[in-house]
């Protein structure tokens, strides 16, 4: 049993290891986050591209419109100024949970009309299995029409 223990050890902190991986443990999440910027640093190429733009949400946007997370309206506003720059593509790197108050205003619907007239917008999101979503929200199936699944 003595010249196993080493091979149970293992497998016993890979099974934990796993387990808080599974459940989305804090730390391990930082650490994930902290090597993915790693190798973005080293892989990346040194400085900015002449060819593409951050629009970024700072201080002083957020002193003019009010603290982050915007509106979704708000949000529509700022893609389709964007989008008036003509640009090749527009990524918009945020993410939008599903958002019952949001929906209801019409904020939702709003930023999904401004994406249908914009065919260069590229939009994460997730999708949720039908079992865990609520039955007061949806998103709009504009929202959708153009989409594409990407695994990674």
């Amino acid at each position: 049993m003595a010249k196993y223990s080493s091979y149970i050890l293992f497998l016993l902190v890979s099974i934990l290891v796993v387990i808080l991986n599974i459940n989305g443990l804090g730390p391990i999440d930082s650490l994930q986050r902290s090597v993915d910027d790693l190798l973005c640093r080293v892989t990346a190429p040194e400085g900015p591209r002449p060819n593409i733009i951050l629009v970024t949400i700072d201080g002083r946007a957020q002193d003019q419109y009010g603290p982050w997370p915007w509106n979704r309206d708000l949000i529509a506003d700022l893609t389709a100024a964007t989008a008036h720059g003509q640009p090749a593509a527009i990524a918009l790197d945020i993410k939008l949970p599903e958002n019952s108050e949001q929906d209801s205003a019409g904020y939702t619907d709003i930023l999904a009309e401004q994406l249908t007239w914009i065919n260069n917008a590229v939009l994460n999101y997730d999708i949720a299995l039908a079992t865990f979503r609520s039955n007061r929200t949806s998103n709009p199936d504009k929202l959708f029409e153009n989409s594409v699944t990407v695994d990674n």
